[in-house]
């Protein structure tokens, strides 16, 4: 019922571990987005945003980050270009 939207997960064929797609760091993302990093720490601490940690490193998936401002009015032409530069 409630998972029609998700998208079927791509599962890597040698170790089987899931496919997740591009990953920004907090840095880049405030670079194309124009904000700060402080306030992209800020969203993955309260859990706004889901996340992947890479050893100490966070990084945010460009799907993730595309559904994210998709509930931020200013930021809708941000989440395009994130999408074309894939």
């Amino acid at each position: 019922m409630g998972n029609q939207n998700k998208r079927e997960l791509r599962y890597c064929p040698q170790c089987g571990t899931p496919r997740i797609g591009k990953l920004y760091s907090l840095n880049t993302i405030a670079d194309l987005t124009d904000t700060t990093v402080a306030s992209w720490r800020r969203r993955v601490l309260d859990r706004e945003i889901p996340f992947v940690k890479i050893g100490k490193s966070v990084r945010i998936s460009a799907e993730a980050l595309h559904e994210y401002m998709e509930t931020i009015p200013s930021l809708l032409d941000e989440a395009e270009n994130i999408l074309i530069d894939n």
